[in-house]
């Protein structure tokens, strides 16, 4: 009985955490999403070279997308900090 106590215990720290401090986790995740974009859109340029679908453009212009795409919301997100 002991055991399910501290998991409830845990839970309710861990969640009280994440209601405190909600607004600095997503101030930090929407920071970082332009660079998490293009990272996968270079890991899906990767994928595809290793794996041969480079004579498909589907893949390319998915890749494509998501490297110009990921520049573009880092730079509105720096834009709209004012640090520029």
């Amino acid at each position: 009985m002991q055991k399910y106590i501290f998991f409830l215990i845990r839970t309710n720290i861990f969640s009280s955490f994440v209601r405190k401090n909600y607004h600095l986790v997503m101030e930090n995740f929407f920071k970082n999403i332009g660079i998490c974009i293009v990272c996968l859109g270079v890991l899906l340029l990767l994928i595809a070279f290793l794996t041969g679908w480079t004579d498909h453009n589907l893949v390319l212009i998915v890749a494509w997308l998501l490297i110009v795409g990921g520049i573009v919301a880092h730079v509105i997100y720096i834009k709209r900090q004012g640090k520029y």
